[in-house]
């Protein structure tokens, strides 16, 4: 059950992403997803973030040694 959690609330976060990158109202999904806004999400979307730029960094420098 707890990976089936941490995959609706990385769902949920991608969703939401998405829908601000496309310049979508976003409002309707937050409210159908109030009980996962919580610190749990705030921890994956940190380390969402960290592992993004993390893999990005390590591109660049790839890219830029060659």
């Amino acid at each position: 059950m707890p990976n089936e959690a941490a995959n609706q609330e990385q769902n949920f976060l991608i969703d939401l992403l998405r829908a601000t990158y496309q310049n979508q109202e976003v409002y309707l999904i937050l409210q159908h997803n109030l009980s996962k806004l919580n610190d749990d999400l705030a921890l994956m979307f940190r380390k969402w973030v960290s592992d993004r730029f993390t893999t990005e960094f390590k591109i660049i420098t790839l890219i830029h040694k060659g």
